[in-house]
């Protein structure tokens, strides 16, 4: 009888270690499963905001005239009304000899540029616009800008001298003035031939051609 109740309670007490170890899991001896620790986000490097660079509005240099010194490519640009300054910024040489005049309200100023020889380039300017272009020695090359408009009335007068240009031909002016002639000589001179022109408007005003072998060379006007 002893025995058996001491049996009874030896069961009784491996059923109650048997539960414990259990761990109230429902008898299961796996271990828990633990949730993924978070991941930290990677913080973006910190930027130095420093001041702001201004922006340059850069602006490509105007060309700047060449200066040509005394030559026939320098003669053919210069145009009758050029200031001074602008004559003096094509040729760029220093000047050889200037004279000016006064008179009855007109300043006449004549400026010669000597290159080397006998080559030459004089320009007279009335009230400072230049009013006859003239060369010595210098080739003087026909004329390359574009062709004049044509003038309906033509005739002596300002607006036909301002479209006359260095390097055009007999014919070229005399299209553009219109009328006839009232004077014209030609003289020749070891090769050189040289024409002088001339057509007289009303009162005392006049446009004179001087053409170095059919081209001109010089231009001038008197009272217009």
């Amino acid at each position: 009888m002893k025995r058996r109740i001491l049996l009874i309670g030896i069961v009784i007490i491996l059923v109650f270690v048997s539960i414990g170890c259990g761990g109230g899991n429902g008898g299961s001896t796996q271990p828990r499963a633990q949730a993924p620790a978070p991941v930290a986000e990677a913080a973006e490097p910190a930027t130095e905001q420093g001041p702001e660079t201004p922006v340059v509005d850069i602006q490509p240099e105007a060309p700047q005239p060449r200066a040509l010194g005394v030559t026939g490519e320098a003669f053919a640009l210069l145009r009758n009304g050029m200031s001074i300054a602008e004559v003096q910024e094509i040729i760029g040489v220093t000047p050889f000899s200037e004279t000016n005049t006064e008179m009855l309200g007109t300043t006449t100023t004549i400026i010669m540029w000597v290159g080397s020889g006998f080559s030459s380039i004089t320009v007279m300017f009335t009230n400072g616009s230049a009013s006859s272009i003239s060369q010595m020695g210098l080739q003087v090359e026909p004329h390359q800008g574009e062709a004049p408009p044509t003038i309906a009335a033509g005739g002596v007068n300002a607006e036909t001298f301002a479209l006359l240009r260095n390097g055009m031909s007999i014919s070229e002016v005399q299209e553009i003035i219109g009328v006839a002639p009232s004077s014209e000589s030609t003289t020749e001179l070891l090769g050189t031939t040289t024409t002088m022109i001339m057509w007289i408007g009303s009162g005392f005003s006049s446009i004179t051609v001087i053409f170095t072998n059919g081209y001109a060379s010089s231009i001038s006007q008197m009272g217009l």
